[in-house]
């Protein structure tokens, strides 16, 4: 599932960078498209703002989700995947967006943003060390962070597993 949520956003992003009108809104329709896209692809259902999905935004930009009925409730199953996505270069404001992302549990939490270049070492410094130290951290979650690498028109991602 990381390697075709690469191939997803990095599509999207190469999509985005082609439009005659590039701005953060471009960006953020192509990624949110090819997540609703790929989690249709994949089985789930997508909560996603902006576009016609399953549901509107829920708790995080996009949500991937199961369901199951139960009489006439349809209920919550499982979580796979949640993704924020911050295209501020302000490191605080991209740090409030991944903080909600500890809080989630399920066991892939995708973040994308656009920090300032020279301040790219420091945000997957800080994101390492505001895992390492949430106090409710489960071995085995997987953060896959993609960062906007303007020269090159792609997404750089790192893969950051708790141990």
């Amino acid at each position: 599932m990381e390697e075709e949520i690469k191939s997803a956003l990095q599509t999207a992003i190469r999509t985005a960078y082609a439009l005659p009108d590039l701005d953060t809104n471009g960006w953020t329709r192509a990624v949110y498209q090819s997540l609703l896209d790929l989690g249709h692809a994949l089985g789930f259902k997508v909560c996603v703002s902006r576009l016609p999905a399953d549901s509107p935004e829920w708790l995080f930009d996009v949500v991937w989700y199961t369901t199951r009925n139960n009489s006439e409730l349809e209920r919550l199953e499982d979580i796979p995947m949640v993704m924020e996505c911050e295209w501020n270069r302000h490191p605080e404001k991209i740090a409030e967006d991944f903080e909600k992302l500890l809080s989630s549990n399920a066991p892939l939490k995708v973040m994308i943003c656009y920090p300032r270049l020279d301040a790219i070492v420091h945000m997957l410094e800080y994101f390492r060390d505001s895992i390492a130290n949430y106090k409710q951290r489960r071995v085995g979650d997987k953060f896959l962070v993609g960062t906007l690498d303007d020269e090159n028109k792609d997404l750089i991602f790192n893969t950051i597993i708790v141990e």
